[in-house]
């Protein structure tokens, strides 16, 4: 596990959607986003995040609720409600995390979870807003077991 550093997120339009129930969703999801992304004419900028809405160690998997969004290269689009069949257009702010990477083959995610609730609680912060996986490998192509991610906690500090 790396070590958790405080860092700025910058702002970003998100092609995303909404997700709820197993994890196992997501492939089939990422598979939707990426071809809404290529069919629209627009070009993703780096891999998926995964907005964990509810947490995912502790919700039992049926009852889940996530997000997955792909950062595309347009600032000047408008923002488009999520439907059932579509995926929506957002604008993510700007945000302040704490974040640590992650490497499925070899570390722990509970241990990277506590590690970064452990620097948000002795260095003052608290949390505003649901955690947040961002891919560092493209997740389609890559083993569940050779996957690399930053895990980040979006904070600020108390009293602000």
């Amino acid at each position: 596990m790396s070590q958790v550093k405080l860092k700025k997120v910058p702002a970003k339009t998100v092609v995303f959607k909404m997700g709820k129930g197993p994890y196992d969703q997501m492939p089939q999801v990422l598979e939707q986003l990426a071809l809404w992304i290529r069919e629209n004419g627009y070009t993703p900028l780096g891999f998926p995040t995964v907005v964990y809405h509810s947490s995912p160690l502790g919700v039992p998997p049926e009852q889940s609720e996530w997000e997955i969004f792909i950062a595309i290269d347009s600032d000047n689009v408008a923002e488009i409600p999520e439907t059932d069949t579509t995926p929506g257009i957002k604008q993510v702010p700007v945000r302040q995390v704490l974040a640590c990477e992650y490497h499925a083959g070899r570390d722990d995610l509970v241990a990277t979870y506590q590690s970064l609730f452990s620097r948000m609680i002795s260095d003052g912060y608290r949390l505003t807003g649901p955690a947040e996986e961002e891919y560092l490998k493209d997740p389609t192509q890559t083993p569940p077991e050779a996957m690399e991610s930053e895990i980040r906690l979006p904070v600020e500090k108390k009293g602000n």
